[in-house]
């Protein structure tokens, strides 16, 4: 299985995430060892709330280009609005994400985002193929920006954060 281990970091002490940090693993479907095969990252500069800089191979195609950058840019920002955040460098809070493909046949139905908190799942959301032409319609009803609404913010955040990761090509 492949996913990404997403960390956002208040570095500057501001009390806002400023660098957003992405790890691409693999793991081998009986095991426990994960295996870090790409990473890259985001910094919001100014804290601003919007990535500056952002450097890695995004799309998983050997090359550090504009559409890697843009692509960077679009997850950070929107998974900035997550509000999923450590202080300084610390690790103890994470986003996972993976996609599953139920009928085998090369088409992603399911993009799940589990957010971790000292190693044991938080909350979890997921968005749907549920016929499996290809488009993403349906999604897990939850608070993703914890802001103690459950709304059309939660709904286009977590749609737009699963259309960025798609374009990784890391399923």
């Amino acid at each position: 299985m492949r996913y990404l281990k997403v960390v956002a970091q208040d570095r500057a002490g501001t009390g806002r995430a400023d660098c957003v940090l992405l790890r691409f693993y693999e793991q081998e479907d009986n095991s426990d060892e994960e295996l870090q095969l790409n990473s890259a990252y985001a910094l919001d500069i100014d804290a601003d709330g919007r990535v500056d800089s952002a450097i890695g191979d995004a799309n998983n195609d050997g090359t550090k280009d504009a559409a890697d950058r843009q692509l960077l840019q679009a997850f950070a920002n929107t998974y900035l609005q997550f509000n999923w955040f450590n202080p300084g460098t610390d690790w103890t809070r994470h986003l996972k994400v993976y996609s599953e493909d139920y009928h085998h046949d090369g088409t992603i139905n399911c993009i799940n985002f589990q957010l971790y908190e000292n190693a044991k799942i938080a909350a979890w959301h997921a968005i749907f193929d549920v016929n499996n032409d290809g488009k993403i319609r349906r999604r897990t009803r939850g608070d993703i920006n914890r802001d103690r609404l459950i709304d059309q913010v939660d709904q286009t955040l977590l749609f737009n954060l699963g259309r960025t990761y798609l374009q990784f090509n890391w399923s």
